[in-house]
């Protein structure tokens, strides 16, 4: 739950992961945000082995990974050992789908990670995809961003709230609990009350 930045993309070339990897390592240096590079020379996957990328962290938000497989596809670290690609179970979606949750950040922030993304997108990439959660990477519109921000950010408070003070019935299941809270919350939000 919260705002989210998802991406996937496959590079123009395998010889731009360097100086990819030297320009984030450069951004992230700029904005003293911590920063490691990856690198493994084991297979992993049979073909996906000797991964390289970077991982760096801005504040008060997810690591953003940039893991390279050795085509140039970025690979998400959780999903590199999976087994080969599973379209029943969207194994290749996973593995190939990287997300950075903002919500805890700021919306400057969100703003930054996608011009970075941009930036990126335009010099390094063939194909880059993003689907973002504040709506900021489709329209530029701050304010809309700032919006999704704070309704996200009611959703959350007011959940966390509903779980603190509305009791579980007796003989009421966990899911069935929470979908209770879940409408609560809804209806709150929509301007119904309780």
């Amino acid at each position: 739950m919260g705002l989210t930045i998802h991406y996937s993309g496959q590079l123009k070339s395998t010889e731009l992961i360097n100086p990819l990897l030297e320009d984030i390592a450069e951004i992230a240096g700029n904005y003293d945000w911590k920063f490691d590079f990856l690198d493994s020379k084991e297979p992993s996957n049979g073909e996906n082995g000797n991964l390289r990328g970077i991982v760096f962290q801005p504040p008060k938000c997810d690591a953003v990974f940039l893991l390279f497989d050795v085509k140039g596809q970025l690979i998400n670290p959780v999903f590199v050992d999976e087994e080969d690609y599973d379209e029943i179970n969207n194994l290749h979606n996973l593995r190939t789908q990287l997300f950075v949750k903002t919500q805890f950040a700021s919306p400057a922030l969100h703003i930054q990670l996608v011009h970075i993304f941009e930036y990126l997108a335009n010099k390094y990439f063939q194909v880059f995809a993003v689907l973002d959660d504040g709506e900021y990477w489709e329209t530029k519109d701050a304010s809309l961003l700032a919006y999704n921000f704070k309704k996200n950010q009611a959703l959350i408070d007011q959940f966390a709230l509903g779980l603190e003070t509305i009791p579980i019935n007796e003989g009421e299941d966990l899911t069935d609990f929470l979908a209770r809270v879940g409408e609560r919350v809804k209806r709150y939000l929509e301007g119904k009350g309780t």
